[in-house]
């Protein structure tokens, strides 16, 4: 019998991080992320912002700085993944990547009434 060893994560979601209360969830200012919790309509997503991202000194000014305070702080970095991976600064060794589809949130694009965009981006 094959077996596959499934890596453990500290956390399964935003409840699971709201239930341990000793950690911060940090954004960065101006992307879309930070947006999309703050003004949410998502009772979960709205504690998130007010408990662990507000309350706790979660905006930072980069992901730079974001993933400099999740080094030295109990802080859980909310980033594009894609964003992280061509980032040369940092050491990818010193960081867990935990699967996006633990902190899952609604998201979506606007684009120009009559864009041909509208069909491709409908079809997901």
């Amino acid at each position: 019998m094959l077996t596959v060893q499934l890596p453990a994560y500290p956390f399964n979601g935003f409840q699971s991080v709201l239930n341990d209360r000793s950690y911060a969830i940090g954004v960065v200012d101006g992307w879309s992320t930070k947006t999309e919790i703050q003004y949410s309509d998502n009772p979960l997503l709205q504690r998130v912002w007010v408990e662990l991202i507000s309350a706790k000194g979660g905006v930072v000014h980069s992901m730079d700085e974001g993933l400099q305070r999740a080094l030295d702080e109990r802080l859980i970095m909310l980033i594009n993944q894609q964003s992280y991976m061509l980032d040369k600064n940092f050491n990818k060794n010193l960081f867990s990547v935990m699967p996006g589809i633990l902190f899952k949130f609604p998201s979506g694009y606007s684009v120009a009434k009559g864009s041909p965009y509208i069909e491709l981006l409908n079809k997901g």
